[in-house]
């Protein structure tokens, strides 16, 4: 097999998962990311936190919803860990927000 079936079939399963919406908007913000010149994209945990506050939920009840990990929450609340895109548009899709809303500035 080679390599252009691998992406396409990665890019599909991508767009099963996180539905067309946050697939579309996270395709866009790895485009956004080679045009800036490679700048580094960061979710950012206030802006999680503020919309897991506005929902009155513990990151243990968003872990479940979203399927992520708790140790997820802990870890970058800690800044030990930065959650990549992936994880990011579960949350997102969480929450029914664009990616875009849980980014660093």
């Amino acid at each position: 097999m080679h390599k252009g079936s691998d992406i396409e079939t990665n890019l599909l399963v991508r767009f099963l998962f996180f539905g067309k919406n946050n697939y579309i908007r996270f395709q866009n913000l790895l485009q956004q990311k080679v045009l800036k010149g490679g700048k580094e994209l960061k979710l950012s945990y206030v802006k999680y936190a503020k919309l897991r506050d506005k929902k009155g939920e513990t990151d243990y009840q968003v872990a479940i919803g979203a399927g992520v990990t708790k140790s997820t929450f802990t870890a970058w609340r800690k800044k030990d860990y930065t959650p990549k895109l992936e994880k990011g548009a579960k949350i997102a899709k969480y929450f029914g927000v664009p990616l875009e809303e849980l980014l660093e500035e």
